[in-house]
C-alpha cells in the first residue's frame, strides 16, 4: 500500500463544521502499518509527512476533489502521535486564487499534536 492509501483507510469519518469554510476528520493509523518498522523502531511515531498528508485526505473525503500540498507555510509539531491513537484534525480553508490555503490543527486527547499553515492546489 502507500501512504496515500494508508491515510485513505485510517480516515475514520470526515464532515463539515458549523463555521463556513470549517472541516474535520477523524484518523487511526493502526501499529500493522510498514512505515513504523522504521520509524522508530521500539518507539514507533507517525511521520510528520504522514500528519501534514491527513490535510487533502480529508479534503478530498469531505469535497470529492483531490488537492496535492504546494507550499508549507508554517508546520509546528508540538506533541508525538503515536500508531494507534484517535486524532482529530480540525481545518479552516481559505480560497486565494487558485489555491486553498488551510490552517489545521492536529488533537490528540486534549492535546494539541500539531498546527500547520498549507497551500494547496487541484491537480
Amino acid at each position: 500500500m502507500s501512504m496515500q492509501s494508508d491515510l485513505e483507510a485510517a480516515c475514520l469519518s470526515a464532515g463539515a463544521g458549523d463555521e463556513p469554510g470549517a472541516m474535520w476528520a477523524e484518523f487511526v493509523l493502526g501499529p500493522e502499518l510498514p512505515l513504523f518498522a522504521g520509524h522508530f523502531p521500539g518507539h514507533p511515531l507517525v511521520p510528520g509527512v504522514m500528519q501534514i498528508e491527513t490535510i487533502p485526505v480529508a479534503l478530498k473525503r469531505i469535497t470529492g476533489h483531490s488537492y496535492r500540498v504546494v507550499r508549507i507555510k508554517k508546520a509546528k509539531f508540538s506533541s508525538p502521535v503515536t500508531p494507534g491513537e484517535q486524532v482529530l484534525l480540525r481545518l479552516q480553508t481559505e480560497t486565494r486564487g487558485d489555491e486553498l490555503r488551510v490552517r489545521a490543527q492536529l488533537r490528540v486527547g486534549e492535546k494539541t499534536a500539531g498546527s500547520f499553515v498549507v497551500d494547496l492546489r487541484r491537480p
